[in-house]
């Protein structure tokens, strides 16, 4: 997704939006904004991973959510959420078809690029009954399976494929409950 002019709502630390900004603005001043994800779990009890491009400008390489990303001004986290699980996915879900769990505040930096991502994240699970293959992640991404069991008791070397945050509170449970939603619906 081309983030030029991306305009994205600010908000206050109760979530109310009291503002719009371009996103970088919000990522260079440090405003708190909007974000969501989509964790995609199959009959496997395995995650779906999104490998990122190498090419991206945020976190290159690493294995991510399966979707996610800013909410445009004005969207709600659902609607964002089965929007950004379309473009990244390919995959056309209703709201119902998401199982949410829960709202979390982080903030994270990227010192190298002059970021501070400080962030409202509503995450959402997806239960995927297709193919690994079927997924139609966006140019440069690809999508991949990995048990939580793996990521968390693998090697250092399986562990920094992964976003480091997955490692911390509060994406070491979320990712622990989407494991136990793939394992329950096996």
């Amino acid at each position: 997704m081309d983030t030029s002019k991306e305009i994205i709502d600010i908000v206050d630390e109760n979530d109310k939006v009291i503002g719009q900004v371009d996103r970088d603005i919000a990522h260079r001043d440090g405003l708190k904004h909007r974000h969501t994800h989509v964790w995609l779990f199959n009959r496997q009890g395995q995650i779906i991973f999104q490998r990122r491009s190498k090419t991206t400008h945020s976190n290159p390489g690493y294995l991510d959510a399966s979707a996610g990303g800013h909410l445009p001004s004005g969207m709600s986290y659902i609607d964002a959420a089965l929007m950004e699980l379309e473009e990244e996915a390919g995959i056309k879900a209703k709201p119902e078809d998401l199982i949410f769990l829960g709202k979390v505040k982080y903030e994270a930096t990227e010192p190298s690029r002059n970021v501070i991502n400080d962030t409202f994240c509503e995450e959402y699970a997806y239960g995927y009954e297709g193919k690994l293959e079927d997924l139609k992640p966006e140019e440069g991404f690809k999508f991949e399976a990995w048990s939580v069991d793996e990521v968390f008791n693998g090697n250092k070397s399986i562990q920094e494929q992964f976003i480091p945050v997955f490692f911390q509170e509060p994406w070491s449970s979320i990712l622990r409950t989407v494991q136990k939603l793939a394992k329950e619906n096996g």
